[in-house]
């Protein structure tokens, strides 16, 4: 099976932001994706589980519409990294605080950046956490649970 990945660059976040009001608009995740282990380079593919992937960036709006994909990681690059330098956060920001995302434990807090909580003390905030968890799209590894062939 062949899989064709491509980053959606709609500058209009991805179609979702421009027609939001405001608040929570989608999600971002990464899930690693089972490959042959390359010939060159091939320990930077090697994820912390050992296993050998390529990590992917999806992010998907609030009707779980994949808007972005970016598959050009290495097993061993930390969501939080491919984040960091992908144009999400870029277009996310120019919303000056009218539109946020929901992501997972593995992404830093920001201001557009919604995570749960690591150990909730409350019962605010671990009905935050279920709240989150529920509302959440988290793509996983069996949504791609197909080995990558190299062409």
């Amino acid at each position: 099976m062949a899989f064709f990945l491509r980053y959606v660059s709609d500058q209009g976040f991805q179609s979702g932001v421009a027609n939001t009001a405001g608040g929570v608009i989608g999600a971002i995740d990464c899930t690693h994706v089972h490959i042959m282990k390359p010939s060159e380079f091939g320990d930077e593919y090697v994820n912390r589980k050992g296993k050998t992937t390529i990590n992917i960036q999806m992010t998907c709006d609030a009707n779980e519409k994949i808007t972005s994909v970016d598959a050009q990681w290495p097993g061993s690059v930390h969501d939080g990294r491919i984040l960091r330098v992908s144009g999400i956060q870029d277009v996310v920001r120019r919303y000056d605080g009218g539109v946020c995302l929901l992501g997972d434990s593995g992404y830093g807090i920001t201001p557009w950046l919604l995570t749960p909580f690591d150990e909730p003390r409350n019962a605010r905030e671990r009905n935050y956490n279920s709240t989150h968890a529920q509302e959440s799209f988290w793509p996983d590894e069996t949504s791609f649970s197909h080995t990558l062939e190299p062409s």
